[in-house]
């Protein structure tokens, strides 16, 4: 119920910021990759969200949610392959940390037509994943 609420905010939040970042960066200025962009930044926003609101429900008080959140995005930002490179981290991450899928979607969207991002999309997931086959 309470995502509900935040939709209409999230929604607003992500067209201001689309249409200030994608044209600063200079991505190309179509519209279907403003809103592959756009589509990637709601999800993202969706997912810190949610995961915000669970640090909350979780904890007893927001201080808490606040240190546990901390904690939780030092360790996504660790693992994710921009500090520390993915062939490098030691142990096996089968699903890999948002800040990294957000990357990786909205580098894809922005440089990758349509018909053809599906694909990719899936071959970066398999590059990423560190299962064996």
């Amino acid at each position: 119920m309470q995502i509900g609420v935040e939709i209409p905010y999230m929604l607003i939040q992500v067209f201001i910021f689309s249409s200030i970042v994608y044209p600063m960066v200079g991505f190309q200025l179509t519209i279907t990759k403003f809103f592959w962009f756009v589509l990637y930044m709601i999800l993202s926003f969706t997912d810190y969200t949610l995961y915000g609101m669970m640090a909350v429900a979780l904890t007893p008080n927001i201080e808490i949610a606040a240190g546990l959140s901390f904690l939780i995005f030092m360790i996504w930002n660790v693992f994710s392959g921009f500090i520390v490179a993915r062939k490098v981290i030691f142990f096996p991450s089968s699903v890999p940390s948002p800040q990294y899928a957000s990357v990786v979607h909205i580098h894809l969207g922005s440089t990758i037509d349509a018909p053809i991002m599906q694909q990719n999309i899936a071959h970066a997931y398999d590059a990423i994943s560190f299962t064996s086959r």
